[in-house]
């Protein structure tokens, strides 16, 4: 979960809001007493030790909802929109979905991990490959701003790169 909060510090970072590194420990020490198994009390820990400034609270609600349930409740929404155009309840839904995975396991290895995600309803994955997105995002418009890099700092990127995707990966599995 530090992780986590060290990416949603990052991002709101970049809306303008100022979180230092020790609001970031902070957050982490509020989350080891209070745990994350109640929404409202993980969010208020986050609101109180990164949050200074009361403007600021308004862009922090809108940037957790984003990044800590944005996911999941889109994910929903398309589900709920299917089901209606379809006319299918629930359960008819969920075996439809059902036959469709038994189809695609035969060619599972054509299958892209955020696919696998989807089809799984793997909200974690989604999440993890939602925040690597935003990495990459985040990495060319560092590119653009510096320029191009030699072969050499390539080389390097690419490592660091590795590195960061085996942990990730390391973390989920």
């Amino acid at each position: 979960m530090q992780a986590r909060v060290i990416e949603f510090a990052n991002i709101l970072r970049r809306n303008g809001i100022r979180v230092s590194l020790s609001e970031n420990m902070d957050a982490f020490r509020a989350l080891e007493l209070i745990g994350i198994a109640d929404p409202q009390m993980f969010r208020n820990a986050l609101r109180t030790t990164l949050i200074k400034r009361t403007g600021d609270q308004k862009p922090f609600d809108e940037l957790f909802d984003y990044f800590f349930l944005g996911i999941g409740q889109a994910l929903d929404a398309v589900d709920r929109k299917i089901m209606e155009e379809l006319g299918l309840s629930p359960e008819k839904f969920q075996e439809m979905l059902e036959q469709i995975r038994k189809l695609l396991k035969q060619m599972e290895g054509d299958l892209s991990d955020l696919t696998k995600a989807l089809l799984n309803n793997n909200r974690a994955e989604l999440e993890r490959q939602d925040a690597l997105d935003e990495t990459a995002r985040y990495l060319e418009e560092l590119v653009a701003e510096v320029g191009e890099p030699s072969t050499r700092q390539q080389s390097q990127a690419d490592a660091i790169a590795r590195r960061i995707r085996d942990r990730s990966l390391d973390r989920v599995s």
